[in-house]
């Protein structure tokens, strides 16, 4: 991103489309790029009251206009990524609803090379809201067909790059 903005860019997208999740880490150092420092990223709170809370540990490129683009298939990190940066009131979300996937779970070992996988906690945005099984909707919601992504048709793409020119209109004016 420091490259980016050496070379002039003044607004990022980032595409979380068909991003099916990852590690927590992962989530909180995406986040990270866009937060100031000690902004909360997520909360996970376990069945029994425990619960870890990720701040973010700062950024330089918090100033930019950002969109990120979702759509059903983006779950878990994904979507963590997506909640904190809106609830931090540091970007718009643009596709449609999310997956839903805010649940952690755990892998148990049983005999005989077995397996059980069990949910063992939640995840919630910096203001609370529990996305599992309800997902995270958009603030601009530009339907289209999962198929078009990457494409000269890629509808959403192309309203989060008109979106992000007023933006940029409105800062210099």
């Amino acid at each position: 991103m420091t490259d980016l903005e050496k070379k002039g860019a003044k607004a990022f997208i980032l595409d979380l489309r068909n991003n099916g999740g990852g590690y927590v880490t992962a989530a909180v150092d995406v986040s990270s790029k866009f937060l100031k420092e000690g902004e909360d990223i997520v909360s996970i709170k376990d069945r029994f009251g425990g619960k870890n809370r990720y701040k973010s540990y700062g950024t330089v490129h918090e100033l930019f206009p950002l969109v990120i683009l979702v759509n059903n298939f983006s779950a878990s990190a994904s979507e963590i990524t997506a909640g904190a940066v809106r609830d931090g009131k540091r970007g718009i979300l643009l596709g449609t609803k999310t997956f839903g996937k805010g649940s952690v779970q755990t892998i148990y070992p049983l005999d005989k090379g077995g397996a059980i996988k069990i949910t063992t906690a939640h995840y919630f945005t910096p203001r609370g809201r529990n996305i599992n099984e309800k997902g995270l909707k958009p603030d601009i919601i530009v339907e289209m067909d999962d198929d078009l992504i990457g494409t000269d048709k890629d509808i959403q793409m192309e309203e989060a790059v008109k979106y992000l020119q007023e933006q940029i209109a409105k800062k210099n004016s």
